[in-house]
């Protein structure tokens, strides 16, 4: 299936680079939907540790207080596209 293909690939290229901040983004995004926030909280917070973004830090922020999310389709990194 497409899906977890493409989760394979996401933790293989952490597996590379654990720096790599729209890896921990696509594993977020999957977990979220998935219903899985603590697992999502630890991607997203990566996330910003190695991409700092306001998006991203507001979705972090929502999950704290215990608000559901659904993250949009895109959240670019400032100076990545």
């Amino acid at each position: 299936n497409r899906l977890e293909e493409s989760i394979g690939h996401f933790n293989k290229a952490l597996e590379i680079n654990p720096r790599l901040a729209e890896a921990h983004l696509g594993l977020a995004r999957y977990y979220l939907g998935k219903g899985l926030a603590l697992e999502a909280m630890s991607h997203l917070k990566a996330a910003l540790r190695y991409g700092p973004n306001p998006n991203v830090q507001r979705i972090v922020e929502q999950l704290e207080q215990g608000q559901t999310v659904r993250m949009p389709g895109s959240l670019n990194f400032p100076g990545r596209g």
